[in-house]
C-alpha cells in the first residue's frame, strides 16, 4: 500500500510506513496517527525500525539488553582514560539497584547476546 506521501507501506515492518505516522488498521485501511517511538539503544546494530519490531514481538532478553549498554558504555568510559573504578561508580548511577561488584563482573565479560 501506498500511504499519503507515496510511501510503501510494508508489511513485514509492523504495517507502518518507515517514513510518517502511516499505519494500516485491522481493515487495511491507512490511518495517521502519532506512533510512540521506541528509544532504540542498540543503534550501533540495528536500525530504529527493526528494534521496534523486534521489541514489539518481545525478542529481547532485557537483562542482556541492558548488560550489552553497561558494557558499551564502558568500553567508552575506559577509552576516554577514565580508570576502571571510576567508570564501574558512574555505570552504578544509572543502575543503583546494582553492586559494584556486579557491575564489574557484567562490563568485564567476553560473551554478550542480546536475543533471547
Amino acid at each position: 500500500m501506498i500511504c499519503k506521501h507515496e510511501h510503501t507501506i510494508d508489511f513485514a515492518s509492523g504495517k507502518f510506513c518507515s517514513q510518517c505516522d502511516a499505519m494500516i488498521d485491522k481493515n487495511n485501511h491507512i490511518i495517521y496517527e502519532e506512533r510512540k517511538k521506541v528509544n532504540n539503544p542498540i543503534p550501533e546494530l540495528i536500525s530504529d525500525e527493526i528494534f521496534e519490531l523486534l521489541n514489539k514481538h518481545s525478542l529481547f532478553d532485557e537483562i542482556k539488553l541492558r548488560n550489552h549498554k553497561m558494557k558499551r558504555d564502558y568500553r567508552m568510559l575506559r577509552e576516554m582514560n577514565m580508570r576502571q573504578g571510576d567508570a564501574i561508580e558512574l555505570i552504578q548511577k544509572d543502575y543503583p539497584y546494582l553492586q559494584f561488584d556486579s557491575i564489574k563482573r557484567i562490563c568485564v565479560s567476553e560473551k554478550s547476546t542480546i536475543l533471547n
